[in-house]
């Protein structure tokens, strides 16, 4: 089986409103789009905020076509053995967990990037069920979906599924959905009044054109999906419209060469797939972060760091636990040789003071690391599928340098590597 879609035509029409994704539902098409792998999917986002897989979803539906290639790789059968018999568990579901350490490390993370601007109520939702009292059931483990349990609209709560003892009776498993509505409805009400984009309505952009397909066309892969929902992210208040060229194969290497970002409604054309995307603030009107200064040791004039960043790292812990996580999960395995220059730089340019000899650096020493997203508080910018960004584009390197040893500087992680080889 190969990307291509076959379908008749590629129908345009006059601009009319159409649902815009937000990071939230975003991420959580790229997820589905992960583990449904080697089958054309197409989903259906409605203006009601209902989101479907490979149906329609009420009137004038948003498609969202995807497709991800995978080694053929499969589990014929897992089978979660508990004192009270088995259950199998290969069906529809991709992971499973089964200790509080590992629903911690793996589940809650993961659970929130999906959630967005609601992880608030969704963890403690879960964590009702997880860590909570349910009368008469002994939950035992989770799951995580590969695709839809049941066919019709999805929710949150349907990435995730839940193994449970009901009283007296063998273990059985459902989603967290419908588990939540069997047993814990209390955990249906709002947990935190905040707001929830997965809730309302989504926001309405105009959309001149139909995703659907034609003959020989390619279909978004979960990365491109990704970074897209990233860059929806960073789009706070802002809408956008992502333009993805479906007359390409995919570029493996480079998630962002199919994708062009415009900040005005595209007009219709041929072999494209256009998404419409708004991502609302949390907090409207937030005071802006216009800059940080970080002076490193020994340095007496500090480096600026200016709005283009929205985050400082300069431990070994944050690099570790918050930095590289992320790139991981946006960038997957095609950033790993660069995630590898990232850690690599980190240690081998110490600063000194530390086990390290500066020298053995050439005197090249990181102090931190920083992202550099379109933030919410950059004026955003078009940018077109030439544009190649990856995690060296990303990231910025606070360093001292022999050139200038008392003044921290800033460059991108691929200039520094570019300046500095090992």
């Amino acid at each position: 089986m190969n990307e291509h879609h076959p379908s008749p035509s590629h129908p345009s029409h006059p601009s009319t409103p159409a649902p815009a994704l937000d990071c939230g539902t975003f991420r959580r098409i790229a997820d589905w789009a992960s583990g449904m792998v080697d089958e054309p999917l197409s989903f259906q986002y409605g203006l009601s905020g209902q989101l479907r897989v490979g149906r329609p979803a009420g009137d004038r539906p948003l498609h969202v076509p995807a497709f991800t290639k995978d080694p053929a790789r499969r589990v014929a059968s897992l089978l979660l053995q508990t004192e009270h018999g088995s259950v199998e568990l290969v069906d529809g579901t991709d992971a499973v967990f089964w200790s509080e350490a590992a629903v911690e490390k793996f589940v809650l993370p993961g659970y929130a990037a999906l959630a967005a601007g609601s992880a608030a109520p969704a963890l403690a939702q879960l964590m009702g069920v997880w860590a909570g009292k349910t009368e008469g059931v002994q939950v035992v483990a989770l799951t995580h979906y590969a695709r839809p349990a049941e066919p019709g609209a999805t929710t949150l709560a349907d990435t995730l599924g839940v193994v449970y003892v009901p009283g007296g009776g063998a273990p059985t498993r459902t989603t967290l959905a419908a588990f939540i509505a069997r047993y814990r409805p209390d955990l249906q009400a709002p947990v935190l009044a905040v707001p929830n984009p997965a809730a309302p309505a989504p926001a309405q952009l105009p959309l001149a054109q139909d995703n659907r397909l034609g003959e020989g066309e390619y279909a978004p892969s979960c990365l491109e999906l990704r970074v897209m929902a990233e860059w929806s992210s960073s789009l706070r208040g802002a809408s956008a419209w992502f333009v993805y060229d479906a007359t390409r194969p995919p570029d493996l290497a480079n998630p962002y060469a199919r994708v062009a970002r415009r900040l005005r409604q595209p007009a219709p054309m041929p072999g494209t797939v256009v998404i419409p995307a708004f991502t609302q603030p949390l907090v409207p009107g937030r005071a802006p972060v216009r800059g940080v200064d970080v002076v490193p040791d020994g340095a007496p004039e500090a480096a600026r760091i200016g709005a283009r960043a929205d985050a400082v790292f300069w431990s070994t812990g944050a690099v570790e636990h918050l930095l590289m996580p992320y790139y991981a999960r946006v960038y997957g395995g095609q950033a790993l040789g660069e995630i590898r220059e990232l850690y690599e730089a980190w240690w081998h340019n110490r600063p000194r003071g530390e086990a390290a000899d500066a020298a053995a650096a050439g005197g090249v020493e990181i102090y931190a690391f920083m992202h550099l997203p379109d933030s919410m508080w950059v004026p955003a910018q078009e940018e077109g599928p030439e544009v190649s960004r990856s995690v060296s584009d990303v990231t910025g390197v606070v360093f001292t340098g022999p050139e200038h040893p008392d003044q921290a500087r800033i460059l991108t992680l691929r200039e520094f590597l570019r300046r500095h080889p090992r």
